[in-house]
Order: C-alpha cells, then structure tokens, then sequence
C-alpha cells in the first residue's frame, strides 16, 4: 500500500502538467496602468477576482506568493490578449485550467473563483482541486 501511494505521489509531482492562472485582463502596458488606476479608485467594480484576490494594488500579495513558491508544480500566468492557445478551454474569465498547454482541462471556473471570500479560500480550494486531481490520477 505505502509503495502504491508514492507511486502515486511521484508521478504526481512530476507530471509534465502545469497550471495556467488566466486572468481577466490584458497584459500591455496601457491596460496595466489603467488596471492600477481602476483597482485604486474602484475596486469593487474591477472585473478581474482572481487578480483582487491574488494580488494587492502594486504587486502580488504575500500569502499568494508563498503559495507559489511552495507549488510543486509548473505554473504560467496569462492575460486574455495571450490566450490563443487556449481559447477552446475557455468560456469566462477569469478561470485556472491544469493540464499541458495542448491538453488542459478547468481546475477552477470563474464562479469557484469568483465565490472566494479571501486568498486564503482561494488557496484552500487550489490545494482541494489538486490533492483530488492527485487522487483521480490512482
């Protein structure tokens, strides 16, 4: 049984699966300093929740930061002018897909990330989608 379980786990860890966070937002600069000023001046009608929740103001928040530095798995941030590759795995932004860039699926939808109150929520399910992903893999 241990033996099946890390199994499990390596091929897990080192799956050639990445997880792609897309937000809803462009990523040139005009739209990231009107992004400033929108999230500044009006943030409750900013149109991104994955970049509220993930990020402050200026740069990434620190909880979030963390958590990425402790992924054990590749990660890629995109923008919805970058999403070409990707566009029929799409419906709503913003959404967190997993899988290989040919072959991704939705880890996370826009109404999951959406109904998140905190970035602490936010990373609870992540953690909750991957440990199932991880068990769906057996």
């Amino acid at each position: 049984m241990k033996k099946r379980i890390l199994i499990i786990f390596f091929s897990f860890i080192f799956s050639q699966d990445a997880i792609y966070f897309v937000y809803n937002a462009k990523g040139d600069v005009f739209s990231v300093i009107g992004d400033f000023f929108h999230k500044s001046l009006s943030p409750k009608t900013y149109p991104c929740r994955l970049c509220d929740l993930s990020y402050g103001v200026i740069a990434k928040k620190k909880v979030w930061k963390d958590f990425l530095d402790d992924l054990d798995m590749d990660y890629e941030f995109l923008y919805k002018n970058e999403i070409d590759g990707f566009s029929n795995s799409i419906k709503d932004l913003p959404i967190i897909l997993i899988g290989q860039e040919d072959n991704v699926i939705t880890l996370m939808s826009k109404e999951e990330i959406n109904s998140s109150q905190d970035i602490n929520e936010l990373i609870n399910k992540i953690n909750l989608k991957l440990v199932e992903r991880g068990k769906n893999k057996e």
